[in-house]
């Protein structure tokens, strides 16, 4: 238990503030950073001894996000981390987890507002109904699918949606030619479609053979 923490989106401490989850949980996770904690929190405004019962949510949002990266684990998952911030707190908790988390552990964002944190994805997992529909790092994706916007309809499109005026799609990507950054909502949207999804998938699948 002391590899893995869960940040839940509906989360409550058991202690009334921070400074007490340090004093009777933070021993259970020897990697723990006191000094990152409090770099952390002073990041939001804060010193540890706040009454967390007192907080708004955003409020209790950052103590728990400055404090869950403090511990160091070796997998930590976040349920929807961005809920209840605002777009400062945002752009902070963006920065914070680049520079607390390292090569050596692993992050599991679990969300449906991908932008707020699509800088550091390295790697896409798609769970519908059930079943993992995708697991690859972003680098496959791209070099087997191009994310496209355009006046016109793309031709070759495996999926394509109108969007303001403009249609936005999915084409096989051309070898030879630059990748695009990857648009994890026209993603998304193309492999709940009926229409496309099995014919995306096996071609995703194909960088993975």
């Amino acid at each position: 238990m002391s590899r893995i923490f869960l940040v839940s989106d509906d989360m409550r401490l058991p202690f009334p503030t921070i400074h007490e989850m340090v004093k009777r949980h933070a021993p259970f996770y020897p990697s723990f950073d006191a000094e990152m904690l409090r770099r952390n929190l002073e990041t939001f405004g804060m010193t540890g001894r706040e009454p967390i019962d007192s907080f708004s949510l955003g409020n209790r949002k950052k103590a728990i996000l400055a404090y869950a990266f403090s511990l160091r684990p070796d997998v930590l998952l976040l349920d929807e981390p961005a809920n209840g911030l605002d777009i400062s707190s945002k752009q902070a908790t963006l920065s914070m987890m680049a520079e607390c988390i390292d090569e050596n552990q692993t992050v599991i964002l679990s969300t449906h507002t991908v932008a707020d944190f699509q800088q550091l994805f390295d790697s896409v997992m798609l769970i519908s109904a059930g079943q993992l529909v995708i697991n690859m790092p972003v680098w496959q994706i791209v070099e087997r699918i191009d994310f496209v916007s355009d006046a016109f309809p793309p031709e070759n499109a495996i999926y394509v949606e109108q969007y303001f005026g403009r249609f936005r799609g999915v084409v096989p990507h051309t070898p030879g030619n630059d990748t695009t950054d990857i648009d994890y909502v026209l993603l998304y949207n193309a492999l709940h479609s009926v229409s496309s999804r099995h014919q995306l998938i096996t071609l995703l699948q194909e960088s993975q053979k």
